[in-house]
């Protein structure tokens, strides 16, 4: 096994410690989600931020740069792998392959990027994207992360349309671009969650929150508060 590899397990064995919680129990079981990113991320040229990895990398190639890794942490502990920030339908087909083959045994689920609010940012089709995740029964539920809180709404509308598994959202602080030249996140409007918009977005058909680049421990406390009101009135 390469050296890179070889601290996937020990971490996955560290989170799964207990830990000492303050506050009331929770109703639901904690669960560990294995992350795997896309393999523009490994290019770290910002390609994971458009979708476009160039005509030579074709679907084999993202299966067998992703299967060791996924077969590790299938045998890892984690209760699921979350496949996040997939950028392509041609990512997102890899995946669904992937999870299909004999040694790869484990939930996950497809949580898809914009930049448009319309399709993912390769220009792929939210649709297609979403379907391809529908139709693996491996996956569990289906979504958006790394994308401005103000396209979550009609994303949720779009996917909720191809699919009748539960939707995951995790949205980004705000909007913002990546400057591939520095490799940094330049923020141009900051959004913070309020409660009112929590409550939409579940209204709108979403069952699992959280939050991505730029949230802080406050934006999931505010998470965590405005789910909890709408339990207690119901």
């Amino acid at each position: 096994m390469r050296p890179q590899f070889r601290v996937l397990r020990p971490k996955v064995s560290l989170k799964k410690k207990p830990k000492p919680c303050s506050g009331k129990p929770s109703r639901h079981p904690v669960l560990i989600a294995a992350s795997v990113g896309s393999y523009g991320a490994y290019l770290a040229d910002g390609s994971e931020y458009c979708g476009n990895y160039g005509d030579a990398v074709t679907l084999e190639t993202l299966k067998d740069f992703h299967r060791e890794r996924v077969q590790i942490l299938a045998n890892s502990g984690a209760d699921l792998i979350a496949f996040e920030t997939t950028p392509n339908k041609l990512e997102a087909k890899a995946y669904a392959e992937l999870l299909e083959e004999v040694a790869i045994d484990i939930p996950a689920w497809f949580t898809f990027a914009s930049k448009d609010g319309i399709n993912v940012v390769s220009g792929d089709s939210i649709f297609e994207c979403a379907s391809i995740a529908n139709a693996c029964k491996q996956v569990v539920a289906v979504g958006i992360n790394c994308t401005p809180p103000s396209y979550i709404q009609g994303f949720i509308s779009s996917i909720r349309k191809v699919t009748s598994k539960p939707i995951v959202i995790y949205p980004n602080r705000g909007r913002e671009t990546y400057d591939g030249q520095s490799k940094q996140w330049i923020w141009a409007v900051d959004e913070e969650f309020s409660e009112i918009v929590i409550e939409k977005w579940r209204a709108a058909g979403a069952s699992l929150f959280g939050g991505c680049c730029g949230t802080t421990p406050n934006t999931i406390r505010a998470i965590s508060k405005a789910l909890s009101n709408k339990s207690s009135t119901m």
